[in-house]
């Protein structure tokens, strides 16, 4: 089951199948192994006034301008004039913005505000949110994984949820002596809660258990490898003993 191929999998066609193989991902359980390399999450929202740069913030406002084309390359802005702070919101390389916002409405703005030389503020291709979608996200961690330019989070994630029931007969190589002794989880356990988890502290106790584990299995080849180089060390001095005597 965790050797099957990558293809055999609901929703993964012959061009996935070769974005899939591109990043050496070519059975279920390769793909079972290849874990987020961060997390998006939903802050709390402050009003758009009291914004603060931050590589993950949601500001609230009530949208009072549509977004403009801008002057130069494909994209729209929103221009925000506060007291002795502006902050602008831009989209490229989405024409249909002004179709999916209303004016007088109440949105969430989230992304990443970030300062320019001249001392405004931009928040690049914010995502948008009703006040009550924003409120259905909070408390959830979606997970972001290593992709490429056809194969993106969201049909990664698709796939490891079709296999999700698959995850419980991934093989524990750590004694559980060990475990018990770090604390750490069963590596099934800590491979279910990195593609889907529930808290921060979950997501930090998954991968401690993994990279625990990882280290185990490295010094373990390290002790097997150095065994092996003194059984070689000895059958050659018995060798040459053998040899000096006949």
């Amino acid at each position: 089951m965790l050797e099957n191929p990558i293809d055999d999998i609901k929703g993964v066609g012959s061009k996935s199948t070769e974005e899939f193989h591109k990043m050496k991902i070519d059975t279920h359980k390769d793909l079972l192994e290849h874990f987020p390399i961060r997390y998006e999450y939903y802050p709390e929202p402050v009003p758009a006034k009291d914004f603060f740069p931050a590589k993950t913030t949601a500001i609230r406002l009530i949208l009072k301008t549509m977004p403009l084309p801008a002057r130069t390359g494909n994209g729209h802005y929103i221009r925000l004039r506060f007291e002795q702070r502006t902050l602008m919101l831009i989209w490229f390389h989405n024409p249909y913005i002004n179709r999916l916002l209303s004016l007088n409405h109440e949105y969430i703005f989230r992304g990443t505000i970030s300062m320019n030389a001249d001392g405004s503020y931009i928040m690049s291709s914010p995502a948008f949110y009703t006040p009550e979608q924003y409120i259905a996200c909070q408390g959830n961690y979606e997970p972001v994984y290593r992709q490429t330019k056809n194969l993106r989070t969201g049909k990664i994630q698709k796939a490891i949820c079709e296999i999700r029931d698959e995850i419980p007969f991934l093989e524990d190589l750590t004694p559980e002596g060990f475990r018990r002794r770090f604390s750490l989880m069963p590596y099934a356990k800590a491979v279910e809660t990195l593609h889907f988890p529930s808290s921060e502290k979950l997501i930090q106790d998954a991968r401690r258990s993994i990279c625990m584990m990882e280290l185990y299995g490295y010094l373990y080849q390290v002790h097997q490898m150095k065994k092996k180089i003194k059984r070689f060390s000895v059958l050659v001095l018995y060798s040459r003993s053998v040899f000096r005597f006949h």
